[in-house]
């Protein structure tokens, strides 16, 4: 008589995006240690639901629908900034391999930009100052488009008058006499 013993299988492994995600965020609840790959999981799994619903409202039903429901708006948008942006996720991190939650991650990341903008701030020479034009007496307040258009010439008319003094008859624009037309 051979003992036979029954075989348990193994749980299966899911490459489901949307369940990994599920499964980190249970592991985030529950008070787990959490570690960036968690987030990262959360993240990607948000992407796919905001991929789907462009509107807040509806991404928010997602969410809850999905078991992401006790995430704080500003949690989830962090999550998607950390699967947006991986290689500040790492520059943020690399001196602080502590920081795990993604609001403080990108708030590194925040810090060390600003820091960077400060420290090109700090290094730019000062502009040089020009100094404003003297008016002259004769400027006008108005700014209008007068004084900024191109100069026109002057019309000039000159009145023919017969030897007589009266004025010859004027034609229409246009026509011309016969001898003028060429017939």
């Amino acid at each position: 008589m051979t003992n036979i013993v029954p075989m348990m299988r193994p749980k299966p492994i899911s490459f489901d995006p949307l369940q990994l995600g599920k499964e980190a965020w249970d592991r985030i609840k529950t008070g787990a240690k959490t570690m960036r790959e968690d987030w990262r999981l959360v993240g990607i799994a948000l992407k796919i639901g905001r991929d789907l619903h462009p509107s807040n409202q509806a991404f928010g039903q997602w969410c809850r629908d999905n078991g992401f429901g006790g995430m704080s708006r500003h949690e989830r948008a962090d999550a998607l900034w950390m699967v947006a942006n991986p290689d500040a996720v790492v520059w943020a991190t690399h001196n602080t391999p502590a920081l795990n939650h993604p609001t403080e991650i990108r708030r590194a990341h925040n810090a060390y930009l600003a820091g960077e903008r400060e420290a090109d701030e700090a290094e730019a020479p000062p502009a040089p100052e020009t100094p404003a034009p003297k008016p002259s007496k004769d400027d006008s307040p108005w700014d209008g488009p007068d004084e900024l258009a191109a100069p026109r010439a002057r019309l000039k008319i000159k009145l023919v008058t017969k030897p007589d003094g009266r004025l010859p008859n004027l034609r229409r624009s246009g026509e011309m006499r016969g001898s003028e037309a060429g017939t």
